[in-house]
């Protein structure tokens, strides 16, 4: 998990809800790689995988009800995630069940982290 998503998984939490990551890591064999000539260990490549191809984390509260799936991101990279939410079917249907999607994205502005939120 990344810096970022902890420091969104902190914010969440703060404001009460239960928060969840929901991306997992997948680890394949490095193809083309040599093993260790000492061990004989394949050297391994991990890949994030989030939920759906969209979501990084899951949030929930009860008073007010609330559920949230979230897409954590650098401020750099928040419009290519909303395209990536916009053009996906998954998304379309949980919004259409009633739970809000944001893109959040933080950017460091002097000595402080800023947060940014898109429904």
């Amino acid at each position: 998990m990344s810096d970022l998503q902890r420091r969104s998984m902190d914010y969440w939490r703060d404001h009460g809800y239960l928060v969840a990551s929901v991306e997992h890591r997948k680890r394949f064999p490095a193809r083309g790689k040599p093993k260790c000539r000492t061990c004989g260990h394949m050297p391994m490549i991990d890949i994030a995988v989030d939920l759906w191809n969209c979501f990084d984390l899951f949030a929930i509260r009860t008073t007010p009800p609330d559920i949230v799936l979230l897409q954590v991101t650098s401020h750099s990279n928040h419009a290519t995630r909303r395209e990536k939410i916009l053009s996906s079917g998954e998304a379309y249907l949980c919004k259409l069940a009633g739970i809000r999607i944001l893109v959040e994205s933080w950017k460091k502005v002097g000595n402080r982290w800023q947060l940014r939120d898109e429904e």
